[in-house]
């Protein structure tokens, strides 16, 4: 994650890929790219949710038609850690459609992407579909739920080409020939440009930051922490996160460091 100046902004920003893909014309030619083989209906209810907190679990952009749920969660690694946290993500989305059907089989199904910058997995795909196996047997539990690892560095996909154009994108900056792509970089030109979006990103960086330092001095060890995942999971590496830490709470990197580690 970049710090919020005047520098120019990538697609990979979270809160970039978050403005982009508020639109609804991005949205749906995002999930065409990633899944053609999935229609998307009239929406009902569409949002975005740039830069929640770290320790909260809202994915970047969120969105239901007649018959599924549909969300996209962009990060620079899918560690272990965050592999785990797909859970929270789960969870929170379950509960809020679980609350809106009359019964449970009403609920609607459930579409989860994550897309990350490396290889979260090691197999070198580009696409991974994530299902849960059920013991002793050679059948998947069908719950409604399905989960994609998209990794953008991974070897293009032959039958998705929109994702293949979509992916060298996001790691290079260079639009290529596909049409939505273009349209895509267009608009991150567009953001780049406007006064306004920047001064809503520099606002919601320092959000992110004034929310976490709050908090008795007891609890200042947790909430370093928190915000250390939060920079790492938004692109920030190791040394850069500690350095911006130990300028929010007035310490030293090696301070921070061993907080936390």
């Amino acid at each position: 994650m970049r710090k919020p100046d005047d520098e120019f902004i990538p697609l990979r920003d979270n809160f970039m890929f978050d403005s982009v893909f508020t639109e609804e014309h991005f949205f749906r030619g995002l999930f065409r790219a990633i899944l053609p083989e999935v229609t998307v209906g009239e929406l009902e209810q569409f949002a975005a949710i740039p830069f929640s907190h770290g320790y909260e679990a809202h994915p970047d952009v969120y969105g239901e038609d007649e018959t599924q749920a549909m969300a996209v969660e962009l990060e620079a690694d899918i560690s272990e850690f965050l592999i785990r946290w797909n859970g929270f993500y789960r969870l929170n989305i379950d509960k809020s459609l679980s609350h809106k059907a009359k019964r449970w089989e009403e609920m609607k199904d459930l579409r989860m992407i994550f897309i990350a910058l490396s290889d979260m997995l090691g197999a070198g795909r580009m696409v991974y579909k994530i299902g849960t196996m059920l013991e002793h047997t050679d059948k998947m539990m069908n719950d409604g739920v399905y989960m994609y690892y998209i990794n953008a560095a991974g070897e293009p996909t032959p039958d998705r080409p929109g994702l293949n154009a979509f992916c060298h994108y996001l790691l290079t900056g260079e639009p290529g020939e596909d049409a939505f792509v273009k349209e895509i970089h267009e608009e991150v030109l567009r953001l780049n440009r406007s006064k306004e979006w920047r001064e809503t990103r520099r606002t919601m960086f320092n959000y992110v930051i004034n929310e976490v330092h709050k908090g008795r001095e007891e609890e200042r060890a947790e909430n370093m922490r928190r915000l250390f995942r939060y920079f790492i999971r938004k692109g920030m590496n190791d040394a850069d996160a500690c350095q911006e830490i130990a300028g929010v709470f007035g310490l030293s990197v090696d301070e921070v460091k061993t907080a936390v580690s």
